[in-house]
């Protein structure tokens, strides 16, 4: 105990921590409060559209609907009241065949996006065909004349590649060479 009155930033350290661990368990008390306990509109408001919809999928199977329990007379804003006729319509729209208007743009926003792609894969198809290098015969170049007059042809990426895949072949090896040696002796 002696050690804490001698020096007192250790003090100030531990009261501290402890001041900030009670912040936040207090804190975490709050928040765990407020979501355990929902507001009174918000459960009547989930329970009437969860009837609904319990109702609307049942009279799609061809079932007996559940019976409709009487509502519970509360007060509820005129916003939540809204919100659920929005949602009620919403599930009688999708129910009835008639498609949501927003899932109906998006729909027809991927159908347009679907054609363009269908568009530049064409094209770059035909970009392709147009840019598919000549078939071999057409590139080779005959040999004719003495060596000088190659050069030229040397010009051309598929001459000067094949020119050097037939020294590499034809030509002595490289282990032979001067060129290759690791020492010279």
């Amino acid at each position: 105990m002696n050690i804490l009155l001698q020096n007192p930033a250790i003090l100030l350290v531990i009261v501290v921590f402890v001041a900030r661990l009670i912040g936040k368990r207090m804190i975490a008390g709050k928040k765990n409060a407020a979501e355990a306990t929902p507001s009174v509109e918000e459960s009547e408001r989930t329970r009437r559209v969860r009837e609904e919809v319990a109702r609307k999928i049942a009279e799609r199977r061809g079932e007996m609907a559940p019976p409709v329990r009487p509502a519970a007379r509360s007060v509820l804003s005129t916003a939540a009241a809204d919100e659920d006729r929005r949602a009620i319509a919403r599930v009688q729209r999708t129910t009835a065949g008639t498609p949501d208007p927003e899932i109906a743009e998006v729909l027809a926003e991927q159908q347009r996006m679907a054609a363009h792609v269908r568009l530049l894969e064409q094209a770059r198809a035909l970009a392709r065909a147009s840019a598919a290098p000549a078939p071999l015969a057409a590139r080779v170049v005959p040999a004719s004349g003495p060596a000088y007059s190659s050069l030229p042809e040397l010009r051309d990426p598929h001459s000067a590649r094949r020119a050097m895949i037939l020294r590499e072949v034809l030509g002595s090896p490289r282990g032979l060479t001067l060129e290759g040696c690791l020492w010279k002796s």
